[in-house]
């Protein structure tokens, strides 16, 4: 079931285009834990990177998460990949909008 999650969070990934920036992890998904992938607004985060994921309103779904991949789609569109538990991965299918979320770094310089 877990190869299952990791193959369709990354498909979105694979279907981004020839200009996609991908940095894949051979790291397995913690037990417990679930890879899930959204649409961002473009973003100046980088992987690694920890944020508040908020949607388009500023309201704020998941806090102080690591951004654990991300594509480029195009000029204005982000794919980025989490690695959470079951319900924070449930919470950003249920709020998901097609407008995407916006992503707020949280990471300390």
């Amino acid at each position: 079931m877990r190869s299952l999650l990791v193959v369709a969070a990354f498909s979105l990934f694979l279907a981004c285009g020839k200009d996609r920036e991908i940095g894949l992890s051979n790291q397995p998904i913690p037990a417990q834990m679930r890879a899930v992938s959204i649409r961002v607004q473009h973003t100046s985060v980088n992987i690694g990177d920890r944020v508040d994921v908020m949607l388009p309103d500023s309201t704020v779904v998941l806090g102080n998460v690591e951004v654990s991949n991300l594509a480029r789609v195009d000029s204005h569109v982000d794919i980025a990949l989490f690695i959470v538990p079951p319900e924070d991965a449930e919470r950003l299918v249920a709020v998901s909008k097609p407008s995407g979320f916006r992503l707020r770094s949280t990471s300390m310089n």
